[in-house]
């Protein structure tokens, strides 16, 4: 079973991106941040569907 929330560094390893630019996208609104006792978490679904939109626009 596939988690429901994944790490910085678990984003950051799978988009091949800087922590800044996670942190960028968390400040304009692209990716909202779940913190959890003072940990940020992301969810998966929203990173698949970031993942799927940007799939459909390359194709388009």
């Amino acid at each position: 079973m596939e988690a429901k929330l994944i790490t910085i560094n678990q984003l950051m390893q799978r988009w091949g991106v800087s922590r800044a630019t996670i942190y960028n996208m968390f400040s304009c609104g692209q990716l909202r941040p779940i913190k959890i006792r003072g940990a940020t978490r992301v969810s998966v679904r929203q990173v698949n569907e970031i993942e799927n939109h940007r799939r459909q626009g390359a194709a388009a």
